[in-house]
Order: C-alpha cells, then structure tokens, then sequence
C-alpha cells in the first residue's frame, strides 16, 4: 500500500502517481529475478538414506537385549523368546556417501529387523500362522515393489497385520550374526548362518555381514569363552568376515558396531539408491565397488525425499 500525506492535492495526486510508477516497476524487476532465479541450475538436496539391517542368531543369545541396547538404551532383564519378525527403528548422523567427502553428517533412518531363533522346526507356526523357517524367511533379499507408485515414500508401503510382517524398507540391505561367547552350540549355529547365508543359491553377497561375540561381561575368564573368540576370530579372519566382541547388558561396543554397520550400508549405494546403481566385482571381497550415475531415482529407492 501507498501512504501519502500532502495538504496540496495536486502534490498528492503526483506523489500517487509516481508510487505507482514504483510499485509496477518492482512488480516488473520481481519477475525477472524470479524467472532468473527458476532458470538457475540448483543441485537438489541429498535423500535421507533409509536402510534395513537383520539380526540372526540362535535363540537366548541376545539379540533383542542388543537391539533394544541401541535403539531403546536399556536392556531387558528376562529372557523371552521372539516368536515373529520384530521391526524397531531409530535415526542417527552419519556420513552419506552422497554428500562427498568432506566430512558432512547427515540423518540416516534405520530399520532393525529381530528375528525368532534359528534353527526352531517347523512343527509350530510364528507370530504370523507361518511354520518357522529362518533360513527362508531371513535369508531372502525381500524385494519389494513399491505399488508401482513413483511418488510412494517409505513408511508408506503397508500397515502391519497379524497375518504377516510389513517392512518399510524395499530389501534387506545388512546382516548381523550374534553368538552367545559362552556357548559353543551358538557359535556353531553362526557358522550355519553364514554359511547358509554365503551359499550360491543365495544372492547376498552384496550385503553387509558382521558377526557379533555377545555376553563378553557374563563370564569373560571361562575356558568356552576364550575358546570360542579365538576360533570365532580365526573363522571370520580365513572367511574375510568383521567381527566385534560385545556386551547388551553393559552397553559394550554396541552403539559402535550398529553405526559401523549402518555406515558399511551406506557404502553400498546400489543397495538403498534403488537399481540404477550398478555393481561391479572387486578384489575386496563380497563389498561392491559402485559406479555412481546421474540416473533420477527409480521407485524402488529407498531415501525419504
């Protein structure tokens, strides 16, 4: 609006006319600095990775007690045993491969997926009225088509039923194997694990793999717990395999391991970037290097925009 005050009614009737000479013309230079402004090439900002890590492992050997160490900063104090895909979920800061290499931090969302004990028959059923079986359930990249919708987000793919899971993540992207250190049963069945896991007919190589030593605090002088470091060591040494040594109940070494396997994730674009991010096979190992392109992102990406 114009505010002019004149007691000469002439000068304000010019006073008005100039005003409005004014307001056309910065109507006029507004517009061109925003077509200027439409026309500038402005790099997008960069998504918020969402990724997926599954937590295998024979049964009573923590692997509830360490998801709700990181997730919940507590750990539960009697054992019950999971009967179902379980999901949890929390964000962090951590760097994302597509922000460079300047060390920026930026906010990954994370989904933990507990699973029930390996190994249980199929004589009973889970949460979900399905016969146990680990190996078909978890060992499976779960790929998920996001309702053929291109402008679907995570979060957004299903509400959960008492007739089967619904993760928000389009695959399963990283696997944690946990072993109770004092039980050598429970180290056998991770070797089960990864084996199976590593398998031809499996197509997961490209995902991440840790093996986690839990209970270290429960009895770490024993004769079995020493044993079963030093052969989990050797085993994940010859299999090119990290490992880390770790205790649920005092909080030893979790927070690093889950952010080192959510950073390894986030390593492997091709894995939450959607499929126009192609592998290509390294000497390194089961860890892809990836060829980065300029593609749009495909439905199937899992990043919150």
């Amino acid at each position: 609006s114009i505010c002019c005050r004149s007691s000469s009614p002439g000068r304000a009737t010019s006073t008005l006319h100039h005003g409005a000479q004014a307001a056309a013309a910065w109507r006029h230079l507004s517009a061109i600095m925003l077509r200027l402004w439409a026309e500038e090439d402005v790099a997008p900002a960069s998504p918020t990775p969402f990724v997926r890590l599954t937590v295998l492992g024979l049964g009573n050997s923590g692997k509830t007690s360490l998801i709700n160490s990181w997730v919940n900063n507590t750990c539960p104090s009697s054992y019950t045993p999971t009967d179902g895909a379980t999901f949890y979920y929390r964000t962090l800061r951590a760097q994302n491969p597509l922000e460079g290499e300047d060390g920026k931090l930026s906010t990954v969302l994370v989904e933990i997926e507990d699973t029930y004990c390996w190994g249980r028959g199929p004589e009973d059923k889970d949460t979900y009225g399905r016969a146990f079986d680990a190996a078909e359930c978890f060992l499976q990249l779960d790929k998920q088509d996001a309702h053929n919708d291109d402008n679907v987000l995570p979060m957004s793919l299903g509400t959960p039923s008492r007739q089967k899971p619904c993760p928000q993540t389009p695959q399963r992207m990283g696997f944690i194997i946990v072993f109770d250190v004092n039980s050598t049963k429970s180290l056998s069945t991770a070797y089960d694990i990864h084996k199976a896991m590593t398998s031809q007919q499996r197509n997961l190589n490209s995902c991440f793999h840790l093996l986690v030593a839990n209970k270290v605090d429960k009895d770490p002088w024993s004769h079995a717990a020493r044993q079963n470091t030093r052969e989990a060591k050797d085993y994940c040494r010859h299999n090119n395999l990290p490992f880390v040594e770790a205790s649920a109940l005092e909080f030893t070494r979790v927070r690093k391991f889950f952010r080192d396997a959510v950073e390894e994730v986030l390593s492997r674009t091709n894995l939450w970037m959607g499929g126009h991010m192609p592998m290509e096979d390294t000497p390194e190992g089961n860890r892809p290097a990836i060829r980065n392109t300029n593609k749009a992102q495909t439905k199937e990406d899992c990043t919150l925009q």
